[in-house]
């Protein structure tokens, strides 16, 4: 039976181990930074470069910043999908980077796929002494906190060529520490896909929820609309939890845009509008993209997406 719970799913944002799990509202084209089993989705070998800004509303000054680099691909004839994640936060004085190798095992299922996938890699905090901290109590954000630990996570999948549906757990040890305990653990689901209405336009909804035992439950749904393969717009909303404060629940819009320059590359940007308390101290986000099809040429149907 085929599987059809993509249409309205929805995505989340939540803390994990006392800070924010932060994620993109081009979700879509960053799979690897929730489910690992999303390698090889493509079946042919994509890049995908972002960078996020999160605004203060007193001089613009950005308070967050994220960039996210994925490189994945299935091996030629196998059932193997390898991917590889390279990550940079800052958040105020606070410095995350991380590094990140995927391994994806794939089942064929007909037209479709299932993919159990595992992840491990390293994740180093610091802070930065120059910027302001916005809460000196947090060890994270401590002058002298400095620190290096392995993480791992794991996921399952299961897509077509038309749409796509997984769950995973990113971060086994915890975010921010080393705490393997299921109370701390962030379970995401998420998914997505992509429909002809015309032989020029085509819809794709994607999104998903995650829950925690430490968080509130959190979401995001987006639905974006494509012109003959050349144009993207579309509009989105967010439900989750700012970093700077525990009880700062907030709810954000925003709005995608995008540009298929030829074939291979597309441009990408959104601009997040927050509501609430949350809108005080960062009122809007801004998100730019770069996705790259490397293998157009040899697998001109594999080009799913945008």
């Amino acid at each position: 039976m085929r599987i059809k719970i993509f249409i309205i799913l929805l995505f989340i944002i939540v803390r994990l181990s006392g800070q924010e799990f932060t994620l993109p509202s081009q979700i879509n084209r960053n799979l690897l930074n929730v489910n690992p089993a999303y390698a090889g989705y493509y079946e042919t070998t994509v890049l995908n470069i972002m960078h996020r800004s999160n605004f203060m509303g007193a001089g613009g000054r950005s308070i967050q910043e994220y960039q996210n680099a994925e490189f994945h691909a299935p091996l030629k004839k196998q059932s193997i999908a390898l991917g590889m994640q390279l990550k940079h936060e800052q958040i105020a004085g606070r410095i995350r980077n991380e590094v990140f190798f995927d391994y994806s095992h794939r089942i064929e299922l007909g037209n479709s796929k299932l993919g159990l996938a595992l992840k491990a890699g390293g994740v180093s905090l610091s802070t930065d002494p120059n910027l302001s901290v916005l809460d000196i109590n947090d060890p994270v954000f401590s002058s002298e906190y400095n620190s290096i630990s392995p993480n791992f996570g794991f996921g399952v999948s299961y897509y077509s060529k038309n749409y796509y549906a997984g769950i995973s757990v990113p971060y086994l040890l915890g975010l921010n520490e080393i705490k393997p305990e299921i109370s701390s653990y962030a379970f995401i689901l998420t998914g997505g896909g992509k429909f002809e209405v015309t032989d020029i336009i085509s819809i794709e909804p994607y999104g998903g929820i995650m829950y925690s035992m430490s968080s509130p439950v959190s979401f995001m749904a987006s639905v974006n609309s494509e012109i003959n393969e050349l144009i993207l717009f579309g509009a989105g909303y967010k439900y989750y939890q700012k970093f700077y404060s525990d009880d700062a629940l907030t709810s954000s819009y925003f709005a995608n845009l995008g540009l298929k320059i030829n074939p291979q590359i597309s441009l990408l940007y959104s601009f997040e509008y927050n509501t609430g308390k949350a809108s005080i101290v960062s009122p809007t986000s801004h998100e730019a993209g770069l996705f790259w099809y490397f293998g157009y040429k040899v697998n001109t149907q594999s080009a799913r997406d945008f």
